[in-house]
């Protein structure tokens, strides 16, 4: 079927005060430039209280002049990626969507075109309910160059070619010669090219998907997404949209990319519903974040893969590690800070707990894994920190340490077997070990481990702790941190 639909010069323009309509483009032959001319020359003849967002990536300002000429009628924002790999549409496409300052988006090719009593039906529907809209019946229409070229786009929407999906079928011959069926029939849907949603919905599906690089399935991945997340997808069945002919550059044509973003689009069907919103808000990762393991990710100029792999850490068989301090000066806060990235780095199934007296500079120090920090009014007292440490430790093997201490975390690891197993006080002395990336300045006195019920001990425990006795200095050396 063939219908040709007429535009009266008297119309009145359309307020899409609603919407934003966004642009990815990456300019790769003088056809495209002249076909978003085109579109944007179409768009303001046709609609006002328009809001375009445009990214361009490898751009030289051509695009922004062409908006900078509707600059007095047409709220535009723009925004230039200088970058001359790969069209990377859909990361694109996620930025346009954040700089729109309104609630309904319309994704649009540079080169396509949707008719005006379709754009107005979508953006009535989508300020009632939330869907995801198609605004029309699944095919594109190319529109020859040599039709549009020299015609104003009223012209051109007025006499436009509508085609049923099966246009194959229905016994007659159309001419082709100014219009004619690009993408869909009977049996496709085309996807692509002009979609309409809700910008809420389309944080909480996911965005795009940006594992999707160039161009091939990153439509149907977006739209079967949001079908299975349970969002209506409305299409019209009275229209086609219509795609302006150019010539074909690098970024138009078939490479690698397509196939895997094909891959893509298979793994994301292969989900359930709850796995695919679990997949799309974890950033479209595969891998399942676990703080207990360790992120490891390999970026090179030849490389790029992210694991998490499990942690290679010694096993402090949940220790409580007291560490009492006092900071009269800002400066002791790098090497307690370094301390306690250390046991990070090097060591699991503990906690430490920071005891600070006499002083109030921890409050500075940064947010540690595993880390709880306690303050007390009082004067500093080496027994009464350990006490009201003590308190709030939830495991019964404690290790008392000074924060200049680094030991080797073997033996660290050894001196917690022992107090497991024989349930003797283990203490290690600072022999010089060094971990990576910390300097040290000056000898620590060392690190005691026991058990609660040792504690009872008193004679014992003092003798233990009679390393603490001795207080820092602040020394210019120590400065240096």
């Amino acid at each position: 079927m063939v219908v040709a639909h007429q535009t009266h010069s008297g119309r009145e323009k359309i307020s899409l005060s609603n919407l934003s309509i966004i642009f990815s483009v990456k300019i790769d032959s003088p056809d495209r430039l002249n076909n978003f001319r085109f579109n944007v020359e179409y768009l303001h003849a046709y609609f006002s209280d328009l809001e375009l967002v445009v990214v361009e990536q490898d751009g030289r300002g051509q695009v922004r002049e062409c908006l900078d000429a509707y600059s007095h009628s047409v709220r535009s924002i723009y925004h230039s990626i200088d970058h001359d790999g790969v069209h990377y549409k859909t990361r694109n496409l996620n930025l346009a969507t954040n700089l729109a300052s309104r609630e309904i988006i319309m994704m649009c090719d540079c080169d396509v075109l949707c008719p005006p009593e379709a754009l107005h039906k979508a953006v009535q529907i989508l300020e009632q309910e939330s869907a995801l809209i198609s605004p029309h019946n699944g095919i594109m229409t190319e529109i020859a160059k040599e039709h549009f070229m020299h015609t104003p786009p009223a012209a051109v929407l007025g006499q436009r070619t509508f085609f049923t999906r099966d246009f194959n079928k229905n016994g007659k011959d159309p001419d082709y010669s100014k219009m004619y069926p690009l993408y869909g029939n009977e049996n496709y849907f085309n996807m692509g090219g002009c979609i309409l949603y809700r910008k809420r919905d389309f944080y909480l599906a996911g965005g795009w998907n940006t594992n999707m690089i160039s161009y091939g399935f990153e439509d149907d991945e977006f739209v079967y997404r949001f079908k299975k997340l349970g969002y209506r997808h409305r299409k019209f069945r009275t229209n086609n949209i219509y795609h302006l002919q150019h010539e074909r550059g690098k970024e138009s044509i078939y490479n690698n990319f397509y196939r895997s973003n094909e891959q893509e689009y298979e793994h994301v069907l292969s989900m359930t519903e709850e796995e695919l919103r679990h997949y799309a808000l974890n950033g479209f990762k595969r891998i399942k974040y676990d703080v207990a393991k360790e992120l490891e990710v390999i970026n090179t100029g030849t490389r790029f893969s992210i694991a998490m792999n499990d942690a290679d850490k010694v096993d402090l068989q949940h220790t409580s590690i007291i560490v009492p301090v006092r900071i009269p000066d800002k400066w002791w806060l790098p090497p307690l800070n370094h301390f306690v990235g250390y046991l990070e780095r090097k060591f699991k199934n503990y906690e430490v707990i920071i005891a600070e007296g006499d002083s109030k500079n921890c409050k500075y120090l940064p947010n540690r894994k595993n880390a709880k920090y306690i303050r007390s009014r009082e004067k500093y007292d080496v027994g009464r920190y350990i006490g009201i440490a003590l308190n709030a430790a939830l495991y019964d093997t404690v290790a008392v340490w000074d924060f200049f201490t680094m030991v080797n975390p073997a033996d660290v690891g050894a001196a917690v077997q022992k107090v497991h197993h024989t349930g003797d006080v283990v203490f290690c002395q600072d022999n010089g070990w060094y971990t990576e990336g910390i300097f040290k300045r000056k000898r620590g006195n060392g690190a005691v481990f026991f058990s609660r019920k040792q504690m009872s001990d008193e004679q014992l425990v003092n003798e233990s702790l009679s390393f603490f006795k001795v207080d820092h200095e602040l020394t210019e050396a120590t400065r240096l941190w």
